[in-house]
């Protein structure tokens, strides 16, 4: 029974690192097919999708789907990043070259600026727990040059957004596509990482066995 469950468990981190891999991408091409009844900024950002009247559901869908693969994973970390996902969706962000109907947003009906400032300590939170995640994961397993690889990337992926938020708080939106941009990678980084550490849990069962 033992053995069955560190398999069942290194599938879950297989299939949450496809899923996470897959997120971004969902939301983009959903945005993609039928880009004239979305904002004309749907692409500045994936969470930007939840003012959207196309795409917003597959945002929503998406960030629900992987934050309970993740909440399936064993690790606290993984749980403490599906909360994260969660509150995300509940607390939307808020765009400056978007413009916003709506008075209240999110589950709780904040105000879209208050909102939107909870939304940045939420989405720095979870860059920060997915950099631990990276740390851990390369201490933990095998294949050191590449999870030092996507540590690397979600390190240049951060001072990116940094750049990008600099930028912004002072008006300059010329770069925005640079946020989408830096969220895909991140996502890609953070599934290919569950999904080779599940690889090798795998293995490591199979000779165990």
């Amino acid at each position: 029974m033992e053995h069955l469950y560190k398999m069942t468990y290194a599938e879950i981190k297989r299939f949450t690192g496809i899923f996470a891999i897959a997120t971004p991408f969902i939301i983009i091409i959903t945005g993609l097919l039928n880009p004239s009844i979305n904002n004309q900024n749907w692409w500045h950002s994936l969470s930007a999708s939840y003012y959207n009247s196309f795409s917003a559901t597959a945002f929503i869908s998406s960030f629900f789907i992987l934050s309970f693969l993740l909440s399936l994973n064993k690790e606290k970390l993984s749980k403490i990043a599906s909360l994260l996902l969660i509150l995300i969706i509940v607390f939307p962000c808020t765009d400056g070259t978007i413009p916003i109907s709506k008075s209240y947003v999110g589950l709780f009906k904040l105000s879209p600026s208050f909102s939107g400032k909870i939304h940045s300590i939420i989405a720095l939170s979870l860059l920060i727990v997915m950099l631990i995640i990276l740390v851990h994961t390369l201490i933990l397993y095998k294949n050191k040059k590449l999870y030092s690889m996507l540590l690397l990337l979600i390190i240049s992926m951060t001072i990116l957004i940094i750049i990008e938020n600099i930028l912004h708080s002072n008006g300059n939106w010329s770069l925005h596509w640079t946020t989408i941009f830096s969220e895909t990678i991140l996502f890609i980084c953070f599934g290919t990482c569950f999904y080779s550490s599940g690889l090798e849990a795998k293995l490591k069962i199979s000779l165990s066995s």
